[in-house]
């Protein structure tokens, strides 16, 4: 059995290496809203790291402050070429409390912003066994891949999954829900394009129209909901 788990580990360690080594790079603003500990927000920083990671790319990390506006969105893609911006919120403003997050996207499939909602993580916490890095790690994952992937990007295996059931809480405890192959390579090959469309200089709030909205995924028992208003990919919720 102690051979099993090492050949694994050694396996796992290779993958990752040849990972880094033929890595795209993204950059995330992060803007910590919700003002969580740093030591919680960093290590879902490295849980949404190995994800990517493992699917090829790297990501570098930027702490944003104060308040979101357009001046800095247009200021952080300006020259930074594959850049996404992140905010962590305490809660929605107007959609469910048992929502987990939201990713705007343009129509001409322009990332915008992706919003988390901590609230909601740490009420699913005392359901899970997984810790409350895991899961926001997880998340952040999640809306990050409706950023990189565009419209319409739910899968029906792995991290992009629309319903979050028990099989898939238990891959996230293990580190073993990650993207699909094809999604890896949809994201290195954006990515690795010099007219990656970069963020819009707007902000969005679960109010904005005229854009495709992703909503993340909460709970137990998915249920799809939609919004007429807009081009809506349902997501996850209890």
């Amino acid at each position: 059995m102690f051979g099993l788990r090492t050949k694994l580990v050694i396996i796992v360690m290779c993958n990752l290496i040849a990972a880094a080594k033929a890595s795209s790079q993204l950059t995330v603003s992060l803007y910590n809203d919700a003002e969580i500990p740093r030591s919680t927000l960093q290590r879902a920083e490295e849980v949404a790291g190995r994800i990517y990671l493992q699917a090829g790319i790297t990501i570098e990390w930027q702490d944003g402050t104060g308040p979101l506006s357009s001046e800095k969105i247009a200021d952080s893609s300006e020259g930074a070429g594959s850049s996404v911006t992140l905010r962590i919120v305490s809660r929605p403003r107007t959609l469910s409390g048992e929502d987990f997050g939201i990713a705007f996207v343009g129509d001409d499939g322009r990332p915008q912003q992706a919003d988390v909602f901590f609230a909601s993580i740490e009420h699913f916490r005392e359901t899970s066994s997984a810790s409350i890095s895991a899961i926001l790690g997880h998340v952040m994952a999640h809306e990050l891949g409706h950023l990189l992937l565009g419209q319409k990007s739910h899968s029906e295996t792995g991290i992009m999954q629309a319903r979050w059931e028990g099989p898939q809480l238990r891959q996230l405890s293990m580190g073993a829900l990650r993207f699909g192959k094809h999604e890896s390579e949809r994201i290195r090959n954006r990515l690795s394009n010099p007219n990656f469309p970069r963020p819009t200089a707007q902000t969005r709030s679960e109010g904005a129209e005229k854009v495709s909205v992703d909503l993340g995924f909460s709970g137990r028992v998915a249920v799809h909901r939609c919004d007429s208003r807009f081009d809506l990919n349902c997501g996850l919720r209890v």
